[in-house]
């Protein structure tokens, strides 16, 4: 009896771990395409910086103190 629960329960721990060890193969979705502001012109941001910082007089200025 002993022997017979042991073979069954040895039996139970393969088929367990043989239906977790393989898994069934996943399905790829293509990736989205990409959303429409990516796909447009990017906005020219080194104008944008250069009206915002710029040298002012004074430090454009050559310096008297040398």
């Amino acid at each position: 009896m002993l022997k017979q629960l042991s073979i069954s329960c040895m039996m139970m721990c393969l088929l367990a771990a043989a239906g977790c060890s393989s898994t069934p193969p996943a399905r790829s979705n293509p990736p989205p395409p990409p959303a429409s502001w990516a796909m447009q012109e990017p906005p020219p941001l080194q104008q944008m910086l250069n009206g915002i910082i710029g040298v002012s007089e004074t430090e454009s200025a050559p310096s008297q103190n040398r």
